[in-house]
């Protein structure tokens, strides 16, 4: 006689040795006793205790499944037998592939290996039947957009934690927690680099219509390459701005890679653009731009991505969400004002984006929520507010034409050096912040109702869409 043990349960801490030799023993006890018991009375066992019920159907729980390579999916064989009865066998049934290379089965669980299609067949034999179901699979590419976004989301998040875990170590005196903290870093590091890596060839792997101009190498979708073919025709022209106002030369031998693509991916809903540092690129949704710009013209989102391009290869340091607020009015200064691009139709650009302009908009605007100029004293408080990229802007505009633009380029050098955002503003400007925050305020005549606390004003402000919490749709760089 063959004894199989399929399964003893105990819970809890008590799954001991001890526990499972005394289940053993009394197993083996017991069946002793019935052996010799049956030796005694010459029984015999039933037929009936061991004919099986016989087969009438199998069903699987999908005939058709449609899988992304790569990935898995589950599913459940049925039986019916005889007696009305049904069964899960899918642990007993015998699995066949038509192709193992695209799709095979363990278990419960398909495995999808590469492009392609497959039938897979479930073969189940009870009493004297045998039944067979087929299941047809087919194997997709991977979303390469979704795999992207995937990936920049945890190259951000990679990056916050290291970032976190620098601040700690910078106050740490215990020599043990130093080192902890070195080698967490080191691992958050390590990762990040493999999964730069592998956006890097996903991004390679999408369809593209490739131009090469002297600054940049410009990839559009394939689809959508005709259509906004004008970014690699004007792109140069566009960026002799960019030169005079960063610095000829400011990106050295380094070329930018631009990717543009359409309608489908984690890009269209979420970002205009966004500068991916690590690889030197910038990605940029039409389908965004669309939404907000006048006939889906890219040429603000193309011009706002590339001043940050030269924004950190000038001054690295200053590519983190706690310096947005300095990168982020400039780029828009450079794309808006200086260029004369509209990021949305309603709003004025060039010439036409005057004081006026800036003062009905300081005071007026509520787009990212409301401003409580009463609780800022110094110019550097607005980055209190890293969203308010219009005040950031304003402030770009209040420097240039009252110190000159030249200036502003040296604050972000001091600030890139190590300087505080206070010192910063008295080496370059010779004035406190205190005192430079007064004169904005006077400049863009910020008036008592833009001074009322900002307890008040968020109890009153009730935003009209989610779009006023993130216009410009960028992620911190």
């Amino acid at each position: 006689m063959t004894i199989r043990i399929t399964k003893y349960q105990l819970e809890g801490n008590m799954r001991s040795v001890r526990s499972y030799i005394i289940a053993l023993v009394l197993i083996l006890n017991t069946m002793v006793c019935q052996n010799a018991f049956a030796s005694e009375t010459n029984d015999v066992v039933s037929s009936d205790a061991v004919t099986e019920k016989e087969l009438t159907g199998l069903k699987a729980s999908k005939t058709r499944v449609t899988i992304i390579e790569g990935e898995t999916a589950s599913l459940m064989i049925t039986a019916t037998y005889k007696d009305k009865t049904t069964e899960d066998v899918t642990s007993k049934v015998t699995w066949t592939s038509s192709k193992k290379d695209v799709a095979t089965v363990e278990k419960d669980t398909i495995n999808a290996k590469k492009v392609g299609s497959t039938t897979l067949k479930a073969t189940y034999a009870s009493g004297g039947k045998k039944k067979t179901v087929s299941i047809s699979v087919s194997v997709k590419q991977v979303d390469k957009d979704q795999q992207i976004k995937k990936l920049t989301e945890q190259v951000d998040e990679l990056k916050k934690l290291s970032e976190e875990l620098k601040e700690e170590l910078d106050k740490a005196v215990d020599g043990t927690l130093i080192d902890d903290l070195k080698e967490q870093i080191s691992e958050k590091e390590q990762e990040i680099e493999r999964l730069k890596k592998q956006l890097e060839n996903s991004s390679e792997q999408l369809s593209w219509e490739t131009y090469n101009t002297k600054h940049m190498t410009i990839n559009l979708a394939s689809d959508i390459a005709k259509r906004y073919e004008y970014i690699p025709k004007e792109g140069e022209e566009i960026l002799k701005t960019h030169e005079k106002y960063f610095g000829a030369n400011s990106l050295g031998n380094n070329k930018i890679t631009l990717w543009i693509h359409g309608t489908g991916g984690f890009w269209d809903l979420l970002n205009n653009g966004y500068y991916m540092h690590w690889l030197n690129a910038i990605k940029i949704s039409t389908a965004a731009a669309e939404e907000s710009s006048s006939a889906g013209d890219l040429r603000f989102s193309f011009a706002h991505e590339m001043a940050h391009a030269y924004q950190i290869h000038k001054w690295e340091n200053l590519n983190s969400a706690a310096h947005s607020w300095l990168i982020e009015g400039q780029a828009d200064y450079v794309a808006k004002k200086l260029l004369g691009f509209k990021q949305y139709n309603y709003e004025k650009a060039g010439k036409t984006r005057d004081l006026q302009f800036y003062i009905d908009d300081t005071n007026q605007r509520q787009s990212w929520g409301p401003t409580p100029w009463d609780e800022y004293d110094r110019l550097s408080d607005l980055n209190l507010n890293r969203d308010n990229y219009f005040a950031f802007e304003a402030m770009v505009f209040f420097l240039d034409q009252n110190y000159g633009g030249e200036k502003y380029n040296k604050l972000l050098e001091r600030v890139n050096a190590g300087d505080n955002y206070d010192t910063a503003f008295l080496k370059v400007y010779g004035k406190s912040s205190e005192t430079l925050m007064a004169e904005y305020k006077k400049y863009f005549k910020i008036d008592q109702l833009s001074m009322r606390s900002s307890k008040k004003l968020k109890q009153e402000y009730v935003p009209s869409s989610i779009e006023e919490f993130n216009l410009d749709g960028h992620l911190p760089h």
